[in-house]
């Protein structure tokens, strides 16, 4: 199932993806989320590896979180240079958008705070 936040909007039509990066290590805090279109999801944290299936309302919010977390692809930078960053990536009419977004950043939108949150929520 296709969902588009509008006509003339972009479609969601592939995975979506998120994971943390950068730090000392530069592997951020050790958390990834990949989510399926169908909604079959793969959590992996410093705690383990966690696969599920979202229900339709939970994968309805994720889509409508990216929709109005747009433009995708863009990078908001903040002033650490071995700060942790968020990275989410989105396949929008068969093209895959980053979102790369410094955790130190001082002015993140909060659409986009949101969308962050609630893929390392899930």
């Amino acid at each position: 199932m296709l969902l588009a936040a509008a006509c003339g909007s972009p479609t969601i039509d592939g995975p979506i993806d998120y994971h943390s990066t950068g730090g000392i290590t530069g592997d951020g805090d050790g958390t990834s989320v990949h989510v399926e279109l169908d909604g079959r999801l793969t959590k992996t944290s410093p705690a383990g590896t966690d696969q599920r299936t979202l229900d339709a309302a939970a994968l309805a919010s994720l889509h409508d979180a990216v929709y109005r977390a747009q433009p995708i692809d863009r990078t908001i930078h903040g002033n650490v240079s071995d700060g942790l960053a968020d990275v989410v990536a989105v396949q929008l009419d068969g093209d895959v958008e980053q979102l790369v977004v410094d955790r130190d950043a001082e002015r993140i939108p909060a659409d986009v705070a949101a969308l962050i949150a609630l893929m390392r929520s899930l």
